[in-house]
């Protein structure tokens, strides 16, 4: 039996409470085919004042042990156009935020709680 993990920090979590299990990093999302409307769109760029012809990305949802959220600082920085960033969750973590906030191409929109 093999447990497939989503991240290396979920793997090493598996691998010292079950040290004989055998683990395997797989990345995965989950895509449950709800897609945002025109409307839904257009509203959520207009809370954010991000104008339609830039390109922007959401992050919904907390930052748990399961979502490596240095993987998602890592592409962050190697950006070479802007990119406006959304982060609607709880919890989050300041100092990832103040970092991120610091690249020259990322344009974070963050709307902090439940």
């Amino acid at each position: 039996m093999t447990a497939v993990c989503p991240t290396t920090a979920v793997r090493d979590q598996v691998a010292r409470r079950f040290p004989q299990l055998a683990t395997q990093v797989r990345v995965f999302t989950v895509a449950d085919g709800l897609r945002l409307s025109q409307g839904e769109r257009h509203g959520g760029r207009a809370a954010f004042s991000i104008p339609e012809a830039e390109a922007a990305v959401s992050m919904v949802g907390g930052w748990w042990p399961h979502k490596d959220i240095a993987v998602i600082g890592r592409a962050l920085a190697r950006l070479t156009e802007p990119l406006h960033v959304s982060v609607t969750s709880h919890p989050v973590h300041d100092t990832v935020l103040a970092r991120w906030q610091a690249l020259p191409h990322v344009r974070l929109h963050v709307e902090p709680g439940r």
